[in-house]
């Protein structure tokens, strides 16, 4: 289907040269503050908290299960930190695919909480997308074209002296982390379907509800032109998303780090928070 669009843009900050990056932005930053300000403001203390639980959370250096919740953990608070910094800016897009990725790590979290075996697959994850990776390059006529003879050849000795080493990887036919199984074994379905699958579909995946976003409508449904700047409307919704995907990261890190003094200040959060996500659905 052909859309017979008028060939502009709608919203001012693509007049300037330098668009998401111009200076002008600050003034926009400014306005998207004040409207939403309760939800800024939460996300704001729950990211006080999670910074004082991650500084708090003193991994044993023999413990590969405490190493990888700490490191875990630490991804997930950057993630947030950084889906404040681009729906403050209404890059929501960004944001909700930001948030996307901290989910998958919340879920890995909490699942390896449960069964320290979550390790192992993670390593072997690793090794698995390496060899895949490697295999690529010396099987896929396009990208074999543009090594060298010496590129090449290392690449194959590199290949032959992992599957040595690691043989049952050489077989393994798919990603060994299953990120549904394991948010059904930490009962985190919700999160995933709420969250993780939403956002794979309207943000991080090239969709028509992500590409959607530059497209602007009238009360019709006619599309009149094309957008590019900030976007508010999904704001409420992404910093929901954001705070419910750390929350679950802040209720699992007592567990293995023995933090139960900030169990209560989170309590009262999302407290603060059910009262927010009520008044999106008024």
């Amino acid at each position: 289907m052909f859309l017979n669009i008028a060939n502009q843009f709608i919203g001012d900050i693509v007049l300037s040269e330098n668009g998401f990056l111009s200076a002008s932005l600050s003034d926009s930053i400014k306005e998207i503050h004040i409207d939403y300000v309760q939800w800024f403001e939460l996300v704001e203390a729950m990211n006080k908290l999670g910074m004082r639980v991650l500084i708090s959370s003193k991994p044993e250096k023999s413990s590969n299960q405490q190493i990888f919740a700490a490191a875990l953990f630490g991804r997930v608070l950057t993630s947030f930190q950084a889906s404040y910094v681009l729906a403050e800016r209404g890059m929501v897009a960004d944001a909700r695919t930001v948030i996307r990725a901290a989910v998958e790590s919340v879920i890995i979290l909490s699942a390896l909480v449960l069964d320290e075996k979550v390790c192992d697959k993670l390593i072997d994850r690793h090794l698995w997308h390496i060899r895949k990776l490697r295999n690529s390059w010396v099987t896929e006529s396009d990208s074999r074209a543009v090594l060298t003879e010496q590129q090449f050849d290392a690449i194959v000795v590199a290949m032959l002296e992992s599957d040595n080493e690691n043989p049952e990887i050489k077989d393994m036919k798919k990603d060994p982390i299953n990120l549904a199984k394991l948010a059904r074994d930490a009962k985190l379905t919700g999160l995933y379907d709420a969250v993780y699958r939403s956002t794979t579909g309207d943000s991080a995946h090239t969709s028509i509800d992500a590409i959607g976003r530059h497209m602007g409508s009238n009360s019709s449904g006619e599309i009149i032109g094309l957008q590019f700047g900030p976007q508010v409307r999904e704001i409420p919704q992404t910093l929901s998303d954001a705070i419910a995907t750390l929350a679950h990261a802040l209720n699992v890190m007592p567990k293995i780090f023995s933090l139960t003094q900030y169990e209560s200040e989170l309590a009262q959060h999302i407290e603060s928070w059910d009262s927010l996500v009520n008044d999106i659905s008024k």
